[in-house]
């Protein structure tokens, strides 16, 4: 079985390099042809040290690994820059109670 996460890659608007490129040279490490900006569903459970890998090929690139997974509260960003993640978790709040909006 598994668990499904839908990714989405992007990269900092200065990026000079040819998309798809970057994303052979992905698919090389990964096994995986994750597109720019597509909705990418499946189980990539070595993503981070993918991404790691790739982002330390292209040392001038701020990556952006957007992911959703099967869970509803499973929702986060994983920037890459030079080997180097920061992990950003979704914080789901909800608003206060408030009578007057019924």
């Amino acid at each position: 079985m598994g668990y499904n996460t839908n990714y989405t890659l992007g990269v900092n608007a200065n990026c000079r390099i040819e998309r798809s490129k970057i994303e052979e040279r992905l698919k090389e490490i990964s096994g995986y042809y994750i597109k720019f900006g597509d909705n990418n569903a499946c189980k990539w459970y070595s993503h981070e040290n993918n991404m790691k890998e790739l982002s330390k090929i292209y040392p001038e690139i701020t990556f952006l690994l957007e992911g959703e997974g099967e869970d509803s509260d499973d929702l986060w960003q994983k920037f890459f820059k030079n080997g180097k993640m920061q992990v950003c978790k979704a914080e789901i709040v909800f608003p206060k109670f408030d009578e007057s909006l019924m």
